[in-house]
């Protein structure tokens, strides 16, 4: 019955948009107003356009655009006439669309024919004869469109009729399915309303346990307080003995630091001052003259208490010895100090390194 009532609708509103726009008959202030509460009120208030409305309002907005190019073009040459005879009835396109949304795809398909020819039944050259004498045609008349309204008409009725069978089935099949769905809701509603009460038990037992477990847990967190206040001294104490512990490990080093520092130093210098040749060969020679001349006097001093004249004479021959011993001496005494040298210039590369 809304589908019904909305093609109504749509049919008064585009007769008198019509109207108003060839201006072939009168239309009177009571009738614009009536429109434009259609308009304004009854389709958007009409259950079937409100469900179905993401779908009819482009067919609709394409019907306006189609009839204004419509009345634009049966202005113009033959062809653009007839282009004009296609486009004024693009509604009809619209309503076989409600007829698809109200019986599914099958009855669209077994119903289109039926509508295109109720409303397709004006041939071209009765369409041309109808337009104003300006563009070729027996001119328009007045008065109301008698054979419009009665396709109007028609077609209500038969939309009446898909109506009625649509609820037909609805009364055979969907509606004791929707009462058995019904019913069968109504009936749970006793054990929905027993689950929701024992889980709202089990919320409140929840926590009515939890609020006993928190003397204990108050305890718990307080004991854990005291044990760690206990411990206090003990981890201070541990604390400045890891603290002394760490500085005399830090003097230890720094002691050593500063002992090979000033090894450093002085093996430095030593270097930088360079082989002391003469003062090792001076100190070589006068030890081993000191050594000879010791042999010599204990030599002289035995003779003497022997009474060995003899063994004098032999002293004279090791002065020529001690000269050649002295001098090996001292030669020896340069080459190890050379050496030396050399040692404490490899020692200072491997520091510089």
């Amino acid at each position: 019955m809304d589908a019904v009532r909305f093609i109504e609708v749509l049919g008064g509103i585009s007769q008198v948009w019509d109207d108003l726009i060839d201006k072939d008959r009168h239309v009177g202030e009571a009738e614009i107003n009536n429109v434009f509460c259609d308009c304004l009120l009854l389709i958007p208030e009409n259950p079937f356009f409100q469900r179905n409305m993401k779908t009819l309002v482009p067919l609709m907005r394409q019907t306006i655009l189609d009839y204004v190019a419509s009345v634009e073009l049966e202005k113009g040459c033959q062809h653009e006439r007839s282009i004009s005879f296609v486009l004024r009835d693009s509604m009809v396109g619209l309503v076989h669309h409600i007829s698809f949304l109200v019986g599914g795809m099958r009855w669209a398909a077994k119903t289109g024919s039926v509508i295109r020819r109720f409303f397709h039944d004006e041939t071209l050259a009765q369409y041309e004869r109808n337009l104003p004498m300006s563009v070729g045609g027996g001119g328009g008349g007045s008065g109301v469109d008698k054979e419009h309204n009665a396709k109007m008409a028609a077609l209500a009725e038969r939309s009446m009729d898909m109506s009625e069978e649509y609820h037909d089935l609805w009364r055979r099949s969907y509606r004791p399915l929707e009462e058995a769905q019904m019913r069968a809701n109504m009936a749970m509603i006793p054990d929905e309303v027993n689950h929701h009460q024992a889980q709202l038990r089990y919320g409140t037992a929840q926590a009515d346990a939890q609020r006993g477990l928190l003397p204990q847990q108050t305890g718990l967190a307080s004991a854990q307080i005291d044990s760690q206040l206990s411990l206090l001294p003990q981890q201070t104490e541990l604390a400045k003995a890891q603290m002394d512990y760490g500085m005399t490990q830090a003097n230890a080093g720094q002691q050593k630091t500063m002992m090979g520092l000033g090894a450093t130093q002085s093996l430095y210098s030593d270097v930088m001052a360079g082989p002391d040749l003469k003062g090792a060969s001076d100190l070589a020679g006068s030890q081993m003259a000191a050594g000879f001349q010791g042999a010599a006097q204990k030599t002289a001093a035995d003779a003497s208490r022997m009474g060995m004249g003899n063994m004098m004479s032999g002293l004279g021959g090791s002065n020529v010895g001690m000269g050649a011993s002295v001098a090996a001496a001292k030669n020896q005494a340069r080459r190890d100090e050379k050496n030396t040298h050399n040692q404490k210039l490899g020692m200072m590369a491997g520091l510089g390194g």
